[in-house]
């Protein structure tokens, strides 16, 4: 399965290992899923881990590498307005994060927030 020429894989939950899943809503054709034995939110369908070595062994740049940080967060209002509604524990773990960017405005919020990224 691709999306957009990417190899993606449909994966359970990393928790529980459970397939019962809600859909909480789709972008750019990733579904972002909650599991409905231990609720953690999570992507499914997902790119593999050969499209994610493929990436990093360019020396992946981003486009927004020398961009200024946002000053009001503003940016992230609708993935702030859409998560809050799944807000239960007040955590959120973002993989990926580039330089933090969604932790600090997501903490501004009152979030407990973590986050792990690869990339030098």
């Amino acid at each position: 399965m691709e999306i957009d020429g990417r190899s993606v894989e449909n994966v359970n939950c990393n928790i529980c290992d459970s397939n019962n899943l809600d859909l909480l809503w789709t972008k750019d054709g990733f579904n972002y899923c909650s599991c409905k034995k231990c609720n953690l939110k999570f992507i499914s369908p997902r790119l593999t881990q050969n499209e994610i070595t493929k990436i990093y062994q360019i020396s992946f740049q981003s486009k927004n590498t020398h961009k200024s940080p946002p000053l009001d967060y503003s940016s992230y209002s609708l993935f702030f307005n859409t998560a809050e509604k799944y807000r239960l524990h007040n955590r959120l773990l973002d993989v990926g994060c580039f330089r933090g960017d969604l932790l600090f405005g997501a903490k501004l919020k009152n979030w407990n927030v973590t986050g792990i990224e690869i990339s030098e």
